[in-house]
């Protein structure tokens, strides 16, 4: 699938002209969660249980995207980060919280802190946790 998006593209830099710092990414974020608000059944999900399926339909729009990272030694870190209630947020708050992951120290930014506690998880236990993250809503 291909999307055009060259109308976006200097939407963004009439934005920034005005003098607002924002990215594609944040503009992206925010049009994607308008149209999940405008049809809600894009915001259904399908959970396998053992014995059944289960379709769940959220009251919420969650949007779950990766910051890229250079650390101090150089070396490149992909972080994950999840924002609640995008829908309600701007553009420029989403353009905010970006670069808190990508500026902040890394004890206070939430997906890295997420990556030190799975690695303290037994392995075994790993195939156990993705069953039920797709299990259970």
């Amino acid at each position: 699938m291909e999307i055009d998006v060259t109308d976006s593209l200097a939407h963004v830099e009439a934005l920034r002209g005005e003098g607002r710092q924002i990215g594609f990414t944040a503009f992206f974020a925010k049009a994607t969660a308008m149209t999940i608000q405008a049809h809600p059944r894009l915001n259904r999900r399908l959970f396998h249980g053992l014995f059944r399926r289960r379709e769940v339909v959220f009251d919420h729009i969650t949007c779950a995207m990766v910051a890229e990272r250079v650390l101090d030694s150089g070396e490149l870190v992909v972080l994950p980060m999840k924002i609640r209630n995008i829908d309600q947020c701007s553009v420029d708050e989403i353009h905010a919280r970006i670069r808190s992951v990508k500026r902040d120290p890394l004890d206070k930014v939430e997906g890295f802190q997420a990556i030190q506690k799975s690695k303290k998880v037994p392995r075994f236990l790993i195939p156990l946790l993705h069953f039920l993250y797709r299990s259970q809503p």
